[in-house]
């Protein structure tokens, strides 16, 4: 599954953006992109070596807030500057200037983009991935924790 979106969507997240991923990997210690569109730029959650991680590509640098997470459990992760996990702050990073615009303009869920607009990075199978979404503002925590609640 993907979203594509054109260069005119992008204003829409470029100074406030949040994504929300309900996910339950098999695998956390490879490199997998559960929701993402950040090789070149972008944003996107990638998890590896035990860790979810936000890559989030700024004109000021990339940061990366991340945070341990558990193998075949559900886990509700909200990222902005701030990596939220199950409703929870988890890590937050300081952060500045506007979201980086990629070339690939493709968000996979479940895998990264390639240079070429094809999957990457792809989650191992049996990884389940039931909510993907982008908002083109910054959520607050209680809505952070009402999204979680919402989940269970």
């Amino acid at each position: 599954c993907s979203y594509r979106l054109e260069a005119s969507d992008y204003p829409f997240f470029a100074t406030q953006a949040t994504a929300e991923c309900l996910f339950k990997m098999v695998d956390k210690q490879a490199d997998q992109c559960v929701f993402s569109n950040q090789q070149s730029a972008g944003a996107g959650f990638e998890v590896e070596h035990g860790r979810l991680e936000y890559w989030l590509t700024l004109e000021g640098g990339r940061v990366m807030p991340a945070a341990p997470i558990e193998a075949d459990v559900w886990v509700h992760a909200v990222a902005t500057a701030r990596l939220y996990i199950d409703g929870a702050l988890a890590n937050e990073v300081p952060a500045s200037g506007a979201m980086t615009v990629p070339r690939p303009k493709t968000y996979f869920v479940g895998a990264d983009t390639s240079s070429s607009e094809t999957p990457e990075f792809l989650c191992a199978p049996k990884t389940r991935v039931a909510i993907a979404r982008l908002y083109p503002r910054c959520m607050t925590s209680d809505e952070v924790a009402a999204a979680y609640e919402a989940t269970k």
